[in-house]
């Protein structure tokens, strides 16, 4: 079989770009699971923060964009300037894409 013009696809991303991109999607999943699960656990004890929860949510949602919108870019650049073609570079760019669009809402 003749693959000689297919870019060759792997898992873990091959340049820093890439992986510059895969930790920051890692980065944003991790914030949120941590942002949803102190969210839960205040709400049950009813523990207040002393913050307006309107301004700490915007702040929040601030803080995920710029993760988001760090991988998105990031994934972007590596597969543009570096010819990055893995899958964890592929999905970082869909998280960063929908994590900016879901902050941004």
């Amino acid at each position: 079989m003749h693959t000689r013009g297919l870019p060759k696809i792997g898992v873990l991303p091959k340049t820093t770009l890439g992986r510059w991109s895969a930790v920051c999607a890692l980065a944003f999943i991790l914030v949120t699971t941590v942002i949803f699960w102190l969210a839960l656990s205040q709400t049950l004890k009813g523990v207040a923060t002393g913050l307006d929860p309107l301004i700490l949510s915007h702040i929040l949602k601030g803080f995920l964009a710029v993760i988001a919108a760090a991988a998105l870019f990031t994934g972007l650049a590596g597969m543009i300037k570096s010819q990055e073609r893995s899958v964890s570079t592929f999905v970082s760019i869909a998280i960063g894409f929908f994590g900016l669009l879901g902050s941004l809402r």
